[in-house]
Parts: C-alpha cells; sequence; structure tokens
C-alpha cells in the first residue's frame, strides 16, 4: 500500500492512496459485492480511534469477476490474482500524523472459506 498524493485545501488536507492485494494460487477474496449474503464483503474503513479526525469521501472497488463454485449453485462476485482499492481521505478535524486504514476480506478456496479478517495498515500523509 502506498500514498499517492497529499494536498491541503482551506485547511483540510485530502490524501489518496491504493491498497494492492496480491492473492494466492487457487484462492481468491470475495469483492465488495460478493452476491451471496453469508460471504463477508472486502471493505475499506477509518480506524475508530481516527474517525473523528478523517473521512472516506472516495472509495473505488473494482469490479469483482464472476466465478461458479463448488459450494455455491450461483456464481460469486470474487477477486483472484490481486485487485487494488484506490482510497480519497479528508481530515474533517485535527489531524492526525498517521491514518489507521482498517481493511476486512476473507479469503475462500473452490472448497472452503477462512474466517474474516480484519487489518489496519497506517497511512503517512504527506505535510
Amino acid at each position: 500500500m502506498h500514498t499517492n498524493k497529499a494536498n491541503k485545501q482551506a485547511n483540510k488536507q485530502i490524501v489518496e492512496t491504493e491498497i494492492f492485494f496480491t492473492i494466492d494460487k487457487n484462492w481468491h477474496i470475495n469483492s465488495r459485492y460478493p452476491k451471496d449474503e453469508d460471504l463477508v464483503a472486502s471493505a475499506v474503513s477509518i480506524g475508530k480511534k481516527a474517525a473523528q479526525q478523517w473521512k472516506i469521501i472516495k472509495a473505488e472497488y473494482p469490479a469483482g469477476e464472476e466465478v461458479k463454485l463448488k459450494f455455491n449453485d450461483t456464481p460469486l462476485s470474487l477477486y483472484q490474482n490481486s485487485v487494488s482499492i484506490k482510497v480519497t481521505l479528508e481530515s474533517i478535524g485535527e489531524h492526525r500524523q498517521t491514518i489507521p486504514l482498517e481493511v476486512s476480506y476473507q479469503a475462500c478456496s473452490d472448497k472452503i472459506c477462512l474466517a474474516p479478517e480484519n487489518k489496519t495498515f497506517y497511512i503517512f500523509p504527506e505535510k
């Protein structure tokens, strides 16, 4: 993950970043809209400690690939090989020097799904 650019506008700071996933062969993660309410969608959110200083103003999730798996009767929407999610953040309070981004996802093969995971990544905006 890396920060592309940061700029200040009228005492607000805008930060653009991109989160890259590399997914192992024979595995996938559910897309933002997996087409099955029992599956956990991939999602990016602001860490709770920073939610009063920053907000996500734009999150660009790519369309998932529709794939029929052995354990489901209908095709599911998922990400395979790699995926990139672009996120734009805006400061709404006192600026923190780091921005925690929480990424939720669920990894699956064509036979099983692992427990959902949450990972926190830290963005260090330019001053």
